[in-house]
């Protein structure tokens, strides 16, 4: 009798056990809608964005839903949005929604279903310099309802660490800074369909390891992922576009636990897109045929570079490259300028190599029109050949014939040209060597030497 009511305790605290344990386990499918059964009170309210319900949970949460139109919700999880108090940010304190939230894709209101359509801010985090962080939401799945995300959706929302979108999800873009300063977030299931990235979208994500973007992801925008310091792992084969042509880009910057950047269908790379990534070895930009300043600044670890279409290499874009031994730009026009897309305007003229104290060997291909005016290979103290394929000797920007020469190439390589053409290199500043001198007028000493010449051999 007694090893029956044993057997039927142990059965009864195993049952209890996992009964608790499955009550904590977060919900990782959306859809449906929320069960009455499941809702304490609704309070409404008319405001400035219109007519908007607050639905109390039973477990304590709250949701807000605020009419669209006759068959569609906007929703939010930000008592702003329900209070409406437009002028009283500064000593506004939100609700913030605690645990595991499962978007529904329906609601009843009154009597009435409507769809899910639209996610408004989960926290309060853009009025002056207010901000108002969510710290208890710690998840979130997202239906196919959900066609629009406002901007900073869940920005700041610091201990959220799991996002996912169902399979069907509509969004094609994700809005500015719509996880920036989600500081906790881990993992990331993205809509398959996604097509861009804006800026400032997973800002300050220190806890990101490896995300996988669908392979319709072409654009990733302005400070994208800049600070995302552990993010070791990111697929980026089929994006086309980083950075964007008034704000820059910068998407990557900081990114100091990346070490391989696979961009090989990337048109265009506007500034400092990987600068401060110390751990960067390897990056493949074949299809490439501009980067803009600063790009590679301070990848100290970088050693391999594939830029086989490039034309123009902006300003101090490898600024700090210490590892860097060799660079072949075959393709190149114009080295260490920026030229605008009509290519009548020429600007920022700078020093593209600067510090890059293990070059040893630079290929520079025949369509090489011009390079900047200004200390191009400062601090290359190791370089030794550098081969340009022009037959013309490419031009100086800035320079004229009768200007001063001591504004030109610095150090003691060795040139490599074509051997039709060694004569009309030697005429120019290519063939002679200038020192940089620090405090001096000119910041150069004048000619101290002339450079060795030789042929590439065939």
């Amino acid at each position: 009798m007694k090893t029956k009511i044993s057997l039927m305790m142990l059965l009864l605290a195993a049952w209890l056990l996992v009964g608790c344990e499955g009550q904590n386990e977060p919900t990782t499918e959306g859809g449906g809608s929320v069960e009455s059964t499941n809702i304490a009170s609704v309070n409404k309210k008319i405001n400035y964005y219109g007519t908007v319900y607050e639905v109390i949970m039973k477990d304590g949460n709250r949701m807000y839903f605020a009419i669209k139109n006759d068959k569609e919700v906007r929703m939010g999880c930000w008592s702003y949005f329900y209070d409406g108090c437009e002028d009283e940010y500064d000593t506004y304190a939100p609700y913030e929604y605690k645990g595991h939230l499962v978007i529904p894709e329906k609601i009843t209101l009154e009597g009435k279903e409507y769809l899910v359509t639209e996610l408004y801010k989960m926290a309060c985090t853009s009025h002056s310099d207010f901000v108002h962080p969510n710290t208890t939401l710690l998840s979130v799945v997202i239906p196919k309802t959900i066609k629009e995300m406002r901007v900073s959706c869940f920005s700041c929302c610091t201990a959220l660490q799991s996002v996912k979108f169902e399979k069907g999800s509509p969004i094609k873009e994700l809005t500015r800074c719509t996880f920036g300063g989600c500081s906790s977030l881990e993992e990331v299931i993205l809509p398959e369909n996604l097509s861009s990235i804006a800026h400032e979208v997973f800002e300050s994500c220190t806890s990101l390891k490896t995300i996988n973007l669908p392979e319709t992801v072409t654009e990733i925008g302005y400070r994208a992922f800049i600070g995302c310091n552990s993010l070791e792992d990111i697929n980026l084969e089929n994006v086309k576009v980083v950075g964007e042509d008034v704000w820059g880009s910068s998407a990557f910057e900081g990114c100091t636990s990346l070490k391989t950047a696979n961009l090989e269908s990337a048109i265009k790379i506007h500034e400092r897109t990987f600068s401060g990534c110390t751990s960067l070895k390897t990056v493949n930009l074949e299809s490439a045929k501009k980067i803009y300043e600063h790009t590679f600044s301070g990848c100290t670890s970088l050693e391999n570079v594939k830029l086989d279409n490039l034309e123009v290499l902006g300003r101090e874009a490898f600024d700090s490259c210490t590892a860097l031994q060799k660079v072949e730009l075959p393709s190149i026009k114009y080295l260490g300028i920026d030229v605008e897309e009509d290519e009548e305007k020429i600007w920022w003229d700078g020093d593209a190599f600067v510090d890059c104290h293990a070059l040893e060997t630079l290929i520079l291909g025949s369509s090489l029109i011009r390079t900047n005016e200004g200390k191009l290979f400062e601090g290359c103290e190791n370089l030794k050949d550098v081969y340009c394929y022009a037959i013309n000797p490419p031009m100086l920007d800035g320079w004229e014939e009768g200007a001063s020469d001591n504004r030109v190439f610095i150090g003691d390589f060795v040139l490599h040209v074509p051997a039709t053409s060694i004569e009309a290199y030697r005429e120019t500043y290519w063939g002679k060597i200038y020192r940089f001198m620090e405090g001096s007028v000119d910041s150069y000493e004048s000619v101290v030497g002339y450079r060795t010449i030789v042929a590439i051999e065939e």
